[in-house]
């Protein structure tokens, strides 16, 4: 995924963008609160750095929640942000322009511990795709990852690097 799954962005509330244009700093942002889902890794990275976070349990609750102010953002990959965007804007909410988080959000493929030689011709095909631009061609052949590698390209946003708690930090889930 690239650094796709490492930049976040957040999706407000439209009447909140001057109030997120005045953020300047991490300790502007922790007066603010953040809203995820209750299990998502990022939960546990926000709070480690000191970020509210509320949480539920069904991701669809947290549009809703969002609009009735039960929080103030909801950090969304680069790559989700506009869809979601499109699907909830009528309802007032925005992705904010001005701001990225960025932390390391590993993405994994996970295989059978019975099947190695599936796990290793998946390896392969991918450091070959690398190798010779067909992994760069389709990952850019999807306009949604286009749109958000333009984005962190631009370094036109305020990047506040997270810390990663240490059980994440490791590659450990818990």
């Amino acid at each position: 995924m690239r650094d796709l799954n490492d930049y976040r962005v957040f999706l407000i509330r439209k009447e909140d963008a001057a109030r997120f244009r005045s953020v300047q700093s991490l300790d502007d942002l922790r007066q603010l609160s953040a809203g995820a889902g209750v299990n998502w890794p990022s939960v546990a990275v926000l709070r480690h750095n000191g970020l509210k976070v509320e949480t539920a349990i069904n991701y669809n609750s947290l549009f809703p929640m969002l609009k009735a102010k039960r929080f103030d953002y909801m950090p969304r990959g680069v790559h989700e942000a506009w869809a979601e965007e499109q699907q909830y804007g009528q309802q007032g909410l925005m992705v904010e322009p001005t701001i990225f988080l960025h932390y390391k959000v590993p993405f994994y493929f996970f295989m059978s511990r019975e099947n190695r030689p599936m796990a290793e011709r998946v390896e392969r095909g991918l450091k070959l795709a690398m190798a010779d631009g067909s992994y760069d061609k389709l990952l850019n052949g999807y306009p949604a990852f286009r749109r958000a590698l333009t984005e962190i390209a631009a370094r036109k946003r305020k990047v506040f690097e997270l810390e990663l708690p240490s059980a994440t930090a490791n590659g450990s889930s818990r």
